[in-house]
Order: C-alpha cells, then structure tokens, then sequence
C-alpha cells in the first residue's frame, strides 16, 4: 500500500500563491485609488497656477495700453 505523505508541497505553494493573490489584488486596487486622488489633486494646483500666471499677464498686459 503506498502511504500518502503529510505535506503535499503542490498544495502548499498552490495556497500560498492564492493567499498573496488574495492580499495584492485589494492593495493594489487601494493604492491605484490614492495615486489617483494625488494625481487629480496636482493636477488642479497646476490648473490653479497656471490660470493665476494667465490672469497676471492679462493684468499687465491690460496696464501698458493705458
């Protein structure tokens, strides 16, 4: 009779591989959510500062014709 061994090391690195799985899916989805946030956030500091250098140049460009 052949003897089944107590550790299929198959099974042990199949349910390792899930379990990480199961941990980097998630983190991956929450970290792609704040880089997103970060991203939009610089992105409208930028829109901010580049309407205020535009309103700046119209206001002495506006002083000249005087």
């Amino acid at each position: 009779m052949i003897q089944m061994s107590a550790f299929n090391w198959g099974d042990i690195i199949f349910q390792t591989f899930m379990f990480i799985s199961l941990l980097v899916i998630p983190i991956g989805i929450v970290l792609f959510i704040f880089a997103s946030r970060k991203r939009n956030k610089k992105i409208q500091q930028l829109e901010e500062k580049i309407d205020q250098l535009i309103k700046e140049k119209d206001e002495r460009k506006g002083e000249g014709i005087r």
